[in-house]
């Protein structure tokens, strides 16, 4: 008796009772969300590569923190999420690069669901489509009608996805960084493209290793270092909030970076042909309580990467 397992009576009741007063919902907010301009994952990437553009994403953590900043909110009575505390600072940069204005190489990513949850199965349509509905006035007021968006979940290509190209979809991405020089920016256990061949196809690497939590704290002395990499590099930057704020930054610096998110982890769980998120050994999942428990790395060619660790 599956249903009994407690996923999947969650599963169930969003199934029943949810998704048709979310569907019904979401589909009567058509107008309003056509207004914006948005590409889907493929031509995200390919715009990507072809305007060597670099990349912010707001999902639905930085739209919050945006719109605590706006509500006249303090850190003492709004909570983000367990890896990064609000920071009225932050706030204002993000909302300073949600502003900004069009670019052919700078643009500023939102989740594609504000169009079409087509691509999505399961839970993650309506979690997608709720987000949707509950905050699409905002969204009216905060976006432009004149802007091309690009699709802030191109990093999360595999779980809760109806494609079937999962591997076409993972060399295109592969094609951003092919014959690269990169400088990844990342928590200090993400270890991203670790155990996996992500980047196997990169000409080098060298690595920021940033706090696993609140990166923020330490923005001017992880920007330094940054900046001391040459501009020849490609910065791929996995570090939460603090991400979508650096990679601007470093492009206002004469820097190609992008947010890169949660793209090695979907890796992951595409190799692992994973149907819900799950641990994996060596890396720091802030998702799942048990990814949060992990296991220290002596992978030498990892090691020799890095070039400066930033501690809390």
């Amino acid at each position: 008796m599956k249903w009994f397992f407690p996923e999947n009576i969650k599963l169930f009741c969003w199934r029943i009772i949810y998704t048709p007063f979310y569907r019904i919902k979401y589909i009567w907010s058509a107008p309003a969300r056509k207004q914006f301009s948005i590409l889907d994952s493929p031509r995200t990437v390919k715009y990507i590569i072809s305007h060597r553009c670099s990349v912010s994403r707001f999902g639905d953590g930085e739209m919050a923190m945006i719109y605590h900043l706006l509500s006249g909110g303090t850190s003492d009575n709004f909570y983000i999420n367990s890896f990064q505390k609000y920071k009225q600072e932050l706030a204002i940069k993000l909302k300073r690069i949600l502003d900004s204005g069009p670019k052919e190489d700078f643009k500023v990513a939102i989740p594609y669901s504000i169009l079409s949850t087509k691509d999505y199965i399961g839970v993650e349509r309506v979690f997608w489509e709720r987000f949707v509905i509950l905050d699409i006035k905002r969204f009216q007021t905060l976006l432009k009608k004149d802007y091309l968006y690009l699709n802030s979940c191109f990093t999360r290509f595999y779980l809760n996805h109806r494609r079937s190209d999962f591997q076409q979809y993972v060399n295109l991405l592969k094609t951003i960084w092919a014959g690269k020089e990169l400088c990844i920016i990342e928590g200090k256990n993400s270890r991203l493209g670790v155990g996996n061949d992500l980047f196997e196809n990169a000409a080098s690497i060298v690595r920021i290793l940033c706090p696993t939590t609140d990166a923020f704290d330490k923005y001017n002395e992880i920007l330094s270092e940054a900046l001391r990499q040459p501009k020849e590099k490609l910065f791929l930057i996995a570090l939460g909030h603090t991400a979508t704020v650096l990679a601007y930054e470093l492009y206002s610096h004469g820097y190609w970076a992008i947010d890169i998110g949660h793209v090695d982890i979907e890796y992951e769980w595409f190799l692992r042909h994973a149907t819900k998120k799950v641990s994996v050994s060596g890396k720091y999942i802030n998702e799942i309580p048990e990814g949060r428990v992990f296991d220290e790395c002596d992978d030498q060619e990892y090691l020799n990467q890095i070039v400066v660790a930033i501690d809390n």
